[in-house]
């Protein structure tokens, strides 16, 4: 069941990424664990998920391309700039002042749920081309949404 070891497998990077966070005093590694996790939550439903072998292939391709991406990307910039914390943590640090490790791990812990959401939408079952429709536009609407509010598009 990719479900179950897929949230198995992102509890487990964001409790490793909050218990380092809270040892560096540095929680801007949680956007290079955000971007990562896709990769192997991809591999897995790719590999066991219901569907058409050749579409899963290539959307888990892209999928673990990205994510492997933007990771790199972010893990360059979060180190060049450590010890010194992304402004929005520095904010969130702040507004959680009274016990910042716990509101972070809960924090982290909805991090987990954002990289699983799309993976519960994305159960495609190919003998039915109406949801196969209406998970292509519920995705292709997401990713619009996001490049036109993170100004790429």
């Amino acid at each position: 069941m990719p479900l179950l070891e897929s949230w198995l497998i992102l509890i487990a990077l964001f409790l490793l990424t909050w218990r380092l966070s809270v040892k560096l005093d540095n929680y801007s590694f949680v956007d290079v664990t955000w971007a990562l996790s896709f990769a192997p939550v991809a591999l897995l439903y790719g590999l066991t998920g219901p569907g058409w072998q050749p579409r899963r292939f290539a959307i888990t391709a892209l999928i673990a391309l990205w994510s492997l991406r933007l990771g790199i990307y972010l893990w360059r910039r979060v180190a060049s700039h450590h010890p010194k914390e992304d402004v929005r943590y520095a904010v969130l640090r702040e507004k959680w002042k009274a016990n910042p490790p716990r509101a972070f791990l809960w924090f982290f812990l909805a991090q987990a749920v954002l990289v699983i959401q799309p993976g519960i939408g994305g159960k495609v079952e190919t003998g039915r081309p109406i949801q196969v429709r209406r998970f292509y536009l519920s995705r292709t609407g997401h990713w619009l949404y996001y490049r036109v509010n993170s100004g790429t598009l």
